[in-house]
This record gives structure tokens, C-alpha cells and sequence, in this order.
């Protein structure tokens, strides 16, 4: 297993410097109750992934399997450290100097070149996270005593295109290490260093200085170094073996309130991920990206969720003080899952209905608070629509006038003297007790759970009731098995402008849930739509 770890100081600055972006406030995800944005961000910043060929591997070995990273090795922070050297670090993202075309026909990008003289990286190879392994090609010389560069590249990027996963090829020559110049069979000193992602040009540090053979023999060194790099082999999806892919390649990572753990992966490996999720109880979904600090890819992370998720709940863009930002985001859902939400979605049973009934002729206007009528005998509403965004909020007059449009609708509805009914299932994603809020009431809301929901609900049998300047109506809490359908009626009354009502689900966890289990019924038929009846 590789390990990997940052001395001391950087892990403490890192924590400080995650407080600091806490205490402001700067996470990048709207809302931090959810997918905890702030230990990710920690722990991204304490893990160090850097690595390169190690001095004692045998060229040409099979890619290790993604591995969880771990924090617990001092040799890759102290080569790190002596590989800096004295090179010229500059922070900013490789421009291509130029193009490089493999045997197989594949185009290269290359963004480093170490045929130029001029190239102050020619003297170091790569050193990033998303090592798989390397070989060693030709360093024959022509008749005036130069490298056949040509053949040794084409060797190397030959030796990309068939390696899983390869996205940079690093080649160079490496001198005073015994075991290229009298172990090894080629008898080359020429390496190819394969990587699973792109590296910035402050990754290319490794400039040798280790005292491989005895002393006082000369330490390594690096030489004619060049790097060739594919990124849009980035940008490629993998087919996840029981799983459908929601979406991605996209800059967030998601914050879906069903979030429960992660792990740092030494790639970003949705299939490795994949396994993790079947070995852990209640997973459903799972969502890997790219943690970059300061421009570098520094880790790869899963997170692992007990329901569906998309790109609707993806927020989370990274933490601006920190300068950790998220690229190359996907979710997956686990393929049974998602076939009953895409067929949700498709026959629109996402979300929820509402229908408004207008009762001017009923009583006078009230000059007070509560506005509480019997809400039984509405007859026929004035409008009913479906809608998929958040139920209850507060509604001022629309435009400053005496009307108003809830949820998004172009209609102008009289804000006084009025009945909204809210019909819609809770459909549990997994085992446990939900707790269902009512809260922030004006005038009156009134809440009923279960078959009562549906038919024979009254007035004086609600679940939940708020008022007005009343103390806010007791949690509903209700313990459901996965998949189980929960009906609920919402009845919301007001006399005069401006009235609201706030209804919020909370995971078994204490999560905000949003609106993500709310629908009208089942896909199959078997749970039927209801309304006013």
C-alpha cells in the first residue's frame, strides 16, 4: 500500500488555514449542513499524493489497484523535499510547447520539452499524484554520440496508449543509479514514468540527489526530461459495472443531505469507488472528483451517499481562502436506483402539487392575525399545478401589488383570503426516523401524515398545526424502511399579505433534505396520485 504524507508544519498550517477559511465563511458550497465540506477541505489539504518512480522499482510492473491514501509515510515528504532542488517553480498551468503523435496515431500535447536547451524543467522529472508505473527504453546513441530520442519517445508513448489509465508519459535519462547501469537487462538509463493525470509545471521537481551508489560516486541526476500528456483522456467517463452515471465531468462536488462518509483514493477511480460503496451498508450512490491545491491535483476523493444523486445537488466548488478547488466531478447511482428515478422523472411524478382556492366572499378582510377558517369544504380551486421546487416560503405581494406567484408560476394570485393545499409523498431512501419541521407560520399551516392524508383529514385532526404569533408546531417524527411512500397534506391560510410557512425533512442523520424525496407517486402505479378529494 502507498502512503503518503506532509511534514508536520504543513499539516498544522494547513488546519489553521482551514480554520481561517471557516471562520469566513468561504466555503464555496451553499449549504454546509450537508456533504461536510469543511473536513473534506481539511483532509485535502493534509494529504500529499506526490510521487514519482521509486528508486528501487522494477520497470515494466503492473499498475497497483487504487488504493485508500493514507497519511502515515515520511519518505515521500522528504524526497519531496530534497527533489525541489534548485529548480525555478512557477505556479501556473503548462502551455503546450509543442505536439508529439504515438505509433498508434494517438496526439500528445507536449509541455515540456527536453530536447531545449533552453528548458529549465529538462533537468527534472515529474513528481504528482496518480503514479501507475514505468519502463525503461532505448538510450542508444547515433554514430555522433546522440540520443535516438525519436525511438525512445515513440517507445514511450507506445508504452502510454496501452497502459490503463495513462494520461502523461514523462521520459528522460537518469544518471548514477546502479541499478539502470548494471541490474537491469536493457541496460538503459533512459525512464518512461507513466501518470493518471496532468501535471502543472511546479510538479516537474524531481531533479534526483540521492546517493545511490557509494560514496563519494556522484548523486543521481536527471537529464533531457520531456513530458507528453493526453488531457481529454481526462474527460473520459468509465463504465461502472452496476451503476449509472448521473452526470460529470463538471467543477462541483455534491452535497446531497444523503451523504454518508468519503475516502481519499490514490486515483480518481469511479470504479474503485464503485466497490467501496457495495462494501459499505446502505450505500446507493457515490461521487468521485479531483481535489487541486494552488492549481496542483493533490488528491482523488469518494463520497458515498444512501440515495440518488445528480448534478442538481453538486454545490460544492471548494474553498476559495484555501485555494482547493474541484474538477472532474461524476456521480454514479447504482443502476436499480436509477432506473425507478429516471422513470419518476419521465412520467412526472417528481415533486409535489399544490392547488389555491380564493375566498373573497367568505368573510370581511381581517385586520388581525390568525386568519384560521375551516379548510374542509374548499369546492373547487381556483388553479392546481405540479411543481419540483421548495415548498414553503415566505410570499410578499408579486410586483408590490395585492397579488403574488408562488413556486415559480406566471399566474397572479390574490394574496389575501386565500387556501393553498400541498399534496405529495415522502419516499424514504433508507432505513431510519425522519423528522418532518413546520416553522415560520403566518397566518395558518396545518399538517397531516399518513392515510388520513389522503382522505378524511379535518381541521381539528391535523398532526401539526402553526399560528401566528404562537410558538412553532412540534416535530412530526416518523421511523420508514427504505422505499416506503409517506402521504402528506399541507393546508396553509392567510388573511392578509405578507404569509408563510417553512417545511424541512431531516435525515436520520440531522440533514436538511431539501425536496430530492418528495413525489407524487410511484412509477409503477402502485402508489397512487391524490389531491383535494
Amino acid at each position: 500500500m502507498r502512503t503518503f504524507a506532509l511534514p508536520l508544519a504543513a499539516i498544522l498550517g494547513a488546519l489553521c488555514l482551514t480554520k481561517l477559511a471557516n471562520a469566513q465563511g468561504s466555503m464555496s458550497s451553499t449549504d454546509s449542513t450537508v456533504t461536510p465540506a469543511d473536513s473534506l477541505i481539511t483532509a485535502i489539504l493534509a494529504t500529499n499524493q506526490t510521487e514519482g518512480v521509486p528508486d528501487d522499482a522494477w520497470p515494466a510492473q503492473p499498475v497497483d489497484a487504487t488504493e485508500v491514501a493514507t497519511n502515515t509515510s515520511s519518505v515521500i515528504a522528504r524526497r519531496a523535499m530534497i527533489n525541489k532542488g534548485n529548480i525555478a517553480l512557477q505556479r501556473r498551468a503548462p502551455t503546450p510547447v509543442g505536439s508529439a503523435t504515438s505509433p498508434s496515431g494517438t496526439a500528445y500535447q507536449i509541455i515540456s520539452d527536453g530536447q531545449d536547451a533552453s528548458n529549465q524543467y529538462a533537468t527534472a522529472a515529474v513528481q504528482m499524484p496518480a503514479y501507475l508505473t514505468y519502463t525503461v527504453v532505448t538510450n542508444a546513441t547515433d554514430a555522433s554520440g546522440n540520443w535516438n530520442f525519436a525511438a525512445a519517445r515513440d517507445a514511450c508513448l507506445k508504452f502510454c496508449d496501452r497502459t490503463p489509465s495513462c494520461v502523461t508519459a514523462n521520459l528522460y535519462k537518469e544518471y548514477n543509479n546502479p541499478l539502470l547501469d548494471y541490474t537491469f537487462s536493457e541496460k538503459s538509463n533512459a525512464k518512461c514514468a507513466l501518470f493518471g493525470d496532468v501535471p502543472e509545471l511546479d510538479q516537474i521537481t524531481n531533479k534526483g540527489g540521492q546517493q545511490l551508489k557509494k560514496a563519494p560516486e556522484p548523486l543521481t541526476r536527471i537529464d533531457s526530461a520531456s513530458v507528453f500528456t493526453v488531457p481529454s483522456r481526462l474527460d473520459a467517463n468509465p463504465t461502472v459495472p452496476g451503476y449509472t452515471q448521473t452526470y460529470g465531468p463538471i467543477n462541483a462536488a455534491n452535497n446531497d443531505p444523503g451523504y454518508m462518509t468519503y475516502k481519499l483514493l490514490t486515483k480518481n477511480d469511479p470504479v474503485a469507488c464503485s466497490k467501496i460503496c457495495d462494501q459499505t451498508s446502505g450505500c446507493v450512490a457515490f461521487n468521485t472528483w479531483r481535489g487541486v491545491v494552488n492549481g496542483d491535483p493533490r488528491t482523488y476523493t469518494c463520497s458515498l451517499y444512501r440515495n440518488y444523486i445528480d448534478a442538481s445537488t453538486a454545490k460544492n466548488f471548494g474553498d476559495d481562502v484555501n485555494k482547493v478547488k474541484v474538477t472532474y466531478s461524476r456521480g454514479y447511482v447504482k443502476s436499480a436506483v436509477a432506473a425507478v428515478q429516471q422513470c419518476e422523472v419521465n412520467n412526472g411524478m417528481q415533486g409535489f402539487k399544490w392547488e389555491y382556492y380564493y375566498r373573497p366572499n367568505e368573510v370581511t378582510k381581517p385586520d388581525a392575525c390568525p386568519y384560521d377558517r375551516d379548510i374542509v369544504d374548499l369546492g373547487d380551486p381556483s388553479t392546481a399545478q405540479t411543481t419540483g421546487t421548495a415548498i414553503g416560503q415566505r410570499f410578499e405581494p408579486y410586483a408590490g401589488g395585492s397579488t403574488f406567484r408562488p413556486y415559480g408560476t406566471n399566474q397572479d394570485l390574490e394574496s389575501s383570503l386565500f387556501t393553498m393545499l400541498h399534496t405529495f409523498y415522502f419516499k424514504a431512501p433508507a432505513d431510519g426516523a425522519y423528522k418532518f419541521q413546520l416553522a415560520n407560520v403566518d397566518d395558518v399551516a396545518r399538517v397531516w401524515y399518513g392515510d388520513v392524508a389522503k382522505s378524511g383529514w379535518r381541521t381539528t385532526d391535523a398532526d401539526q398545526t402553526g399560528r401566528c404569533a404562537a410558538p412553532a408546531a412540534g416535530d412530526k417524527v416518523v421511523t420508514m424502511k427504505s422505499g416506503d411512500y409517506l402521504p402528506i397534506r399541507i393546508a396553509w391560510t392567510d388573511g392578509l399579505p405578507p404569509g408563510s410557512f417553512l417545511f424541512r425533512v431531516f435525515s436520520p442523520a440531522g440533514q436538511d433534505m431539501g425536496i430530492s424525496q418528495f413525489v407524487r407517486g410511484s412509477c409503477d402505479g402502485s402508489v397512487a396520485p391524490f389531491g383535494s378529494a
